[in-house]
C-alpha cells in the first residue's frame, strides 16, 4: 500500500497551493481520526478506565480575512474535485450555521403537535463538515449574555459525541460521529474550557514575506488543472487505507518515547487527549498497520506537535496581539499608517488595531515614535518554531 499522506501531499503542491506542508497535515491526520472512531465506536478496539474513546480530531482554523481559512476547507471537503469527497468518508461543506441549525430543535406546531427539525450533528452524523465561518456560534459564546447551555450542548457534541437538549416542546437527543473543521477570524479564546480542549488550533499568522509569497502562488495557480487520474488514484487509495484499518487494527498503545516527548513540552494534562489523536491519525494516514499500532513519533509528527503547541501558546496569550507583533516583526519596522492599513486589511477595526499597538508598547515589545514603529531589543513574545519554514520529511 503506498503513503496516501504523501500523495495527498504532493497533489497540492502539483496544484501550487501556498503552504501545502504546513497545514494540510493536520486535516490529513484528522481523517484518520475520523474513520477510526467510528471503527472504534463499534468494536470498541481503543478504550481508557474501561469506556470506548472517541477519537475525532475537529479542528478550527484560525487567521485573519484572505489568509487560506476558506482555501483549506474546499481543498478537502467542497467539490469532487477535492480530496475527501467522494471517498468512503461522507463529507459537507456550510457557509455559516447558527445553534438550532448544528443541534437542531423541537417545536409545537399550528395544531399544537411537536416538529422536531434535524440539525447538522443529526442529519451528517458520520461526516467530516466544515463550516466556512463559525463566528455566529463563537459569538453566541463570548456575548455578555454568555450562553452557558450552548456551551454545554457544543460541548458534548464534539467530546462524546451526545446530543442533548430538552425544550419546552420536548427532549432532543441522539449520538453524533459528527468531525466539525471550522475557522474564523482572531478573537481571544479561553483554552483552559472546554471548548478549547475539543479543538486542535490552527492559527496562521501573516508576515510580510507570507503575505507576498501567498499572493505569488495565487497567481501562478492560474490556469492549473486537476489531474483527474491522479485524484481517482488518491481516492482510490484512502479507501483502500479505510478497508485496511476496519479489518487489521485490533489494538493501539503509545511509546515511551511519545509521553516523553509531551513531557518535554510541559503538554498539561486535559490537553494530551488532543495530542493523543493528533499521533494517532498521523501513524494511521502514514503507516500500515498488522494489528496492533504503536503512537512512536517521527520527525515530522514531533513538528507538528510542537507547531500545535506553538500555536496554542500564541492564542493563549491573545491571537490579535500576537498576530500584530508577528506582523510588526517579520518588516523589522514599520511606518505606523502602514501597519495600521495593513491590520485592517486583515480584518481588524481600527480602534482594534490602534489597542494592540498600545498593548504591545505598554508590555515593552514595541515602541511608536514619529509615526514610526520599532522593535525594542528585549521585548520579545515567545515564537515557536515554525515547521513551514523547515522541510517537512515525509515517509517513503
Amino acid at each position: 500500500m503506498v503513503n496516501v499522506y504523501k500523495m495527498i501531499l504532493d497533489e497540492f503542491k502539483s496544484r501550487n497551493a501556498s503552504d501545502y506542508s504546513k497545514f494540510p497535515p493536520y486535516f490529513i491526520s484528522s481523517m484518520g481520526c475520523h474513520f477510526f472512531n467510528m471503527i472504534n465506536q463499534q468494536k470498541h478496539i481503543y478504550t481508557e478506565a474501561g469506556l470506548t474513546v472517541n477519537t475525532r480530531l475537529h479542528i478550527i482554523f484560525v487567521a485573519p480575512q484572505g489568509q487560506q481559512k476558506s482555501f483549506w476547507l474546499k481543498q478537502f471537503l467542497e467539490t469532487e474535485n477535492s480530496i475527501v469527497k467522494g471517498t468512503t468518508i461522507k463529507t459537507d461543506f456550510e457557509l455559516r450555521m447558527s445553534e438550532a441549525g448544528y443541534l437542531g430543535t423541537i417545536k409545537f406546531g399550528d395544531k399544537n403537535q411537536i416538529i422536531e427539525t434535524q440539525g447538522l450533528c443529526q442529519e451528517e452524523s458520520n461526516s467530516i463538515v466544515g463550516i466556512e465561518e463559525f463566528s455566529d456560534l463563537m459569538t453566541s459564546m463570548s456575548s455578555q449574555d454568555y450562553n452557558i447551555g450552548l456551551e454545554n450542548e457544543l460541548l458534548t457534541t464534539l467530546d462524546s459525541g451526545m446530543a442533548v437538549k430538552r425544550l419546552a416542546a420536548g427532549k432532543l437527543e441522539y449520538r453524533t460521529n459528527l468531525t466539525l473543521w471550522t475557522a474564523t477570524q482572531p478573537a481571544r479564546y479561553n483554552l483552559t474550557s472546554g471548548l478549547g480542549r475539543r479543538f486542535l488550533f490552527i492559527f496562521n499568522v501573516p508576515t510580510e514575506q507570507s503575505m507576498i509569497d501567498l499572493k505569488m502562488k495565487r497567481r501562478a495557480a492560474s490556469n492549473i488543472y486537476i489531474d483527474e487520474s491522479n485524484l481517482f488514484e488518491i481516492k482510490k487509495e484512502l479507501n483502500m487505507k479505510f478497508d485496511h484499518i476496519t479489518t487489521n487494527i485490533n489494538k493501539i498503545s503509545y511509546s515511551k518515547n511519545f509521553y516523553d516527548y509531551m513531557d518535554r513540552l510541559n503538554i498539561i494534562s486535559y490537553e494530551e487527549p488532543l495530542y493523543e489523536r493528533l499521533a494517532l491519525g498521523y501513524t494511521l494516514m502514514t503507516q500500515n498497520i498488522d494489528n496492533e499500532m504503536i503512537m512512536d513519533p517521527d520527525p515530522t509528527l514531533k513538528q507538528m506537535i510542537k507547531q500545535e503547541w506553538g500555536w496554542r501558546k500564541r492564542i493563549k496569550q491573545g491571537t490579535e496581539d500576537s498576530m500584530v507583533w508577528s506582523f510588526v516583526e517579520s518588516t523589522g519596522g514599520i511606518r505606523e499608517e502602514r501597519c495600521l492599513e495593513v491590520l485592517m486589511d486583515f480584518g481588524m477595526p481600527l480602534k482594534d488595531a490602534r489597542k494592540s499597538l498600545r498593548d504591545l508598547t505598554k508590555r515593552g515589545l514595541i515602541e511608536v515614535s514619529e509615526g514610526q514603529i520599532k522593535l525594542k531589543e528585549k521585548g520579545h513574545i515567545e515564537i515557536i518554531p515554525d515547521i513551514s519554514k523547515q522541510e517537512t520529511i515525509l515517509k517513503e
